[in-house]
């Protein structure tokens, strides 16, 4: 892939990394969440709506298309799938904010989700929780 196309991509991935990290970042526990306000957590509820919908369409439409058709180096390769890595780390607390999150209910966030493949075998898939230092409270299952 030429230079300048491959810049657009990283720099996408990498302000919708930073996005996250400015509203996740300091978010790891459930705890976290009951001490935001009100209007925080509407924000923040409103926003993970958002971040959803853009996250869905980056890694089921647009991942495959630039993996399939653009034509990357093995470096550009290796840097678009650790940004792709690093912005998915987001994905469960994204999701459990967007679908869970009201007044009358506080999520659980959880701190790793598994994936059954549903083509290779069985095989099972399970994130890495954001912050090492936390154990295990729950595990979102999908498929």
């Amino acid at each position: 892939m030429n230079k300048d196309t491959f810049e657009t991509i990283k720099t996408t991935l990498e302000k919708r990394i930073a996005v996250c990290n400015e509203k996740l970042g300091f978010i790891l526990t459930t705890e976290d969440l009951k001490n935001l306000t009100l209007g925080e957590a509407q924000a923040l509820k409103s926003w993970a709506k958002t971040e959803q919908g853009k996250m869905d369409k980056i890694i089921s439409v647009d991942l495959y298309h630039i993996i399939g058709m653009g034509e990357l180096s093995a470096v550009q390769t290796n840097i678009f799938l650790k940004l792709i890595k690093e912005y998915m780390s987001f994905r469960s607390d994204i999701k459990t904010i967007a679908m869970n999150l009201t007044i009358d209910n506080i999520p659980g966030l959880p701190s790793e989700s598994e994936y059954k493949l549903a083509l290779f075998g069985g095989i099972k898939l399970k994130s890495k929780v954001r912050d090492a230092s936390l154990e295990v409270a729950s595990t979102i299952k999908e498929n």
